[in-house]
């Protein structure tokens, strides 16, 4: 984490909190690999309107006019995919979400 906030609060790494942030990821990757079996994954790509706005339009509309042509009359990135994880028999076990720049693992 590269955050400062955290990083002076706790006078650098802290190990207690550190070493089980890797235990769980490490886990959860053993338990993924464990479980594998045949399934399928779907796709799904739109726009979300109404979702979202710009935290700061006059920050954004200091971008170059290169930057601010990819989303069009938009000044935020409205496109969202979604990929979902199912079972051979249909039964859906996870998605992971993109959208805005962010993820989501469910």
């Amino acid at each position: 984490m590269n955050y400062v906030l955290p990083q002076i609060t706790t006078l650098g790494l802290s190990q207690e909190v550190f070493k089980p942030i890797v235990f769980g990821i490490v886990r959860s990757i053993q338990q993924a690999h464990e479980s594998l079996a045949p399934g399928y994954l779907t796709v799904g790509k739109g726009r979300l309107e109404d979702a979202n706005i710009n935290r700061s339009l006059y920050s954004y509309l200091n971008n170059p006019a290169e930057e601010r042509a990819l989303y069009g009359d938009d000044s935020v990135d409205k496109d969202m995919t979604v990929l979902g994880f199912q079972k051979q028999d249909g039964t859906k076990i996870g998605f992971v979400i993109s959208y805005c720049q962010i993820t989501i693992i469910i």
